[in-house]
């Protein structure tokens, strides 16, 4: 059954110019695309874990967007996640780009790590965001590609217990514009940024 992904998001999507993404960064995506090619070859389970410290802003964006854009390609045999290497929340600012993005994304009772559950399409569950870290009980112990969305978690966790791959896409923190005048446009841009480079990703993958 195609995806019935919301047309906000559908029309978005297709209107990202992969060619934007720099070489360098686009060379590393491809060698992932390598990666996940082959273990889809071999009928093997691809699973992609976004990491980033905090496990609130950059791995969420990643997370949700490449959930997404393979559904957009109708491919159902890779599974997503994220963690972090310390426990907060999801950030207020991503949840709120996400909706002006055209998610629909019921607002949990508040509490001091909340799980969002995030909507994309008519026909398919909803995506559940919470932070977590990756000892938390609802991640597959093993056998997941492991990829580092900001330096400070790829420097701290040299070692990712079950990881087959780690692979370093850093993303500059959008938490650099919390509490000014920038902060709704810097989300924008970077959840932008993200969903671009994953757009790539699944171009190079189908």
């Amino acid at each position: 059954m195609e995806t019935a992904i919301y047309p906000k998001i559908d029309e978005f999507l297709n209107s990202l110019d992969a060619n934007q993404v720099p070489t360098e960064r686009a060379t590393v995506l491809k060698e992932l695309a390598h990666q996940v090619k082959a273990r889809l070859d071999q009928r093997l389970p691809v699973e992609l874990r976004f990491i980033c410290t905090h496990n609130s802003r950059r791995s969420h964006f990643a997370q949700i967007w490449a959930h997404v854009i393979a559904e957009h390609h109708q491919v159902h045999e890779i599974t997503f996640s994220s963690a972090g290497t310390e426990i907060t929340a999801l950030n207020q600012q991503v949840v709120q780009t996400l909706i002006q993005q055209g998610f629909e994304i019921a607002i949990p009772e508040q509490k001091a790590n909340p799980h969002y559950e995030i909507q994309y399409a008519d026909n398919r569950a909803s995506i559940l965001s919470f932070s977590k870290n990756l000892q938390d009980d609802s991640l597959l112990k093993g056998d997941f590609i492991a990829i580092m969305t900001c330096s400070e978690a790829d420097q701290g966790c040299p070692f990712v217990p079950g990881a087959l791959l780690r692979v370093a896409l850093p993303f500059e923190d959008p938490k650099i514009a919390d509490g000014t005048a920038e902060e709704e446009k810097v989300y924008l841009e970077r959840s932008i940024q993200i969903a671009r480079e994953m757009k790539l990703l699944f171009q190079y993958i189908v």
